[in-house]
């Protein structure tokens, strides 16, 4: 899931590698066509529209209006300047997040999980401490583990 969605002033480097840069949002430069003046937002769209339109694409009518505010280079692709060894650009980001929504059901459903295991632990070993004892210690596993593979995604 992408949680936003910005327009960004950004270097082109070698590589392919990119370097979103704060401060000027717009360009100004005559390589590209300057987006409509009047419509009176800087940036020419908004983050959350952006957002609702990645991720509700059948608004299309409104996809195509939007499209004409976005500044587009004139003449060529962006290309490295070999003196210089990046290129300046303007472009939408798409600002990479966790979908907390998921991370919270996937956790109840191992919360669930356990209970029941320390439910049945309980009621078969007639040990009701051990159960949840037991219990705990998934949780605390199931949390280290969902750190970690945050961390390595």
């Amino acid at each position: 899931r992408t949680p936003s969605i910005r327009f960004v002033h950004f270097e082109l480097l070698r590589n392919n590698l990119v370097n979103v840069r704060k401060g000027r949002p717009m360009p100004d430069s005559p390589e590209y066509i300057p987006y409509p003046a009047n419509i009176g937002t800087d940036p020419p769209i908004a983050g959350n529209i952006l957002t609702h339109l990645f991720e509700c694409p059948y608004d299309a009518d409104t996809v195509l209006f939007l499209a004409n505010r976005i500044p587009k280079k004139r003449k060529n692709e962006l290309r490295i300047c070999e003196i210089a060894r990046c290129a300046e650009g303007w472009g939408l980001y798409l600002v990479p997040g966790i979908d907390w929504t998921r991370v919270c059901v996937v956790g109840l459903v191992f919360l669930a999980i356990s209970l029941l295991f320390g439910i049945i632990w309980s009621v078969c070993r007639k040990n009701v401490s051990e159960g949840f004892q037991v219990t705990s210690c998934l949780m605390v596993l199931i949390t280290f583990c969902a750190g970690t593979l945050h961390g390595r995604i």
